[in-house]
């Protein structure tokens, strides 16, 4: 629900960052106790990824998201780039970005880094997929000239599809290269519907574009 609030006053190239806000920088626990057993990669040394483990995930099976994830136990430990494969990459193909192409809007992770004795550092992972969300109305106003129709059928938004993040950004684009709109003012308003007795939410679209001078 932050996410949807706070995409009610921002543009719509703001999505993937409000979408991604809730994947924070790994919380680092200290090591454990001397004596304590310590899962480590094939080669320990410091600086390196010991175990990966991922709880809460039903979508995705674990060696799918740590195939999407891209580090395997043994590689350098970077915090930015734990996050970068968790969040929105601007390379594509990371773990949100899986998950919102297929409906899970509300989705979220919480990653937990682990010091162990030996210098590796374990990597847990807190899986919240939340409900799917599924397209309700879509909308677009602010268009003069242009009618509605014909810009309903160029973006790729359809009513009752699952909630795509890609294709509110391929809608953006693809708005924003219409000669007559400000590409800089394309915003979203989506506004959400709770379903408690249905399988998804439903999530109502309305575009907002502005007709430049």
């Amino acid at each position: 629900m932050k996410k949807l609030r706070f995409l009610l006053i921002v543009p719509v190239f703001a999505f993937t960052w409000a979408a991604t806000a809730c994947v924070g920088s790994p919380a680092t626990e200290p090591a454990a106790p001397a004596g304590t057993p310590a899962h480590s990669s094939v080669a320990p040394a410091a600086g390196r990824i010991g175990r990966i483990s991922w709880q809460g995930n039903t979508y995705l099976s674990a060696a799918e998201l740590s195939q999407t994830l891209g580090l395997k136990s043994g590689d350098a430990y970077d915090s930015a780039t734990v996050v970068r494969r968790l969040s929105f990459d601007p390379k594509g193909g990371d773990i949100t970005s899986r998950y919102m192409d297929h409906g899970y809007l509300f989705f979220s992770a919480t990653p937990k880094a682990t010091r162990q004795p030996d210098g590796t550092t374990d990597l847990a992972f807190n899986i919240s997929e939340g409900r799917k969300a599924q397209l309700g109305h879509i909308t677009i106003t602010g268009n003069t000239n242009t009618p509605t129709a014909a810009l309903l059928r160029l973006i790729p938004l359809r009513s009752g599809e699952d909630f795509s993040r890609a294709k509110l950004m391929e809608t953006q684009r693809i708005l924003a290269q219409q000669g007559q709109f400000d590409p800089n003012k394309v915003g979203i308003n989506p506004a959400p519907e709770m379903r408690p007795n249905e399988a998804t939410d439903l999530v109502n679209i309305a575009l907002v574009v502005v007709v430049e001078k």
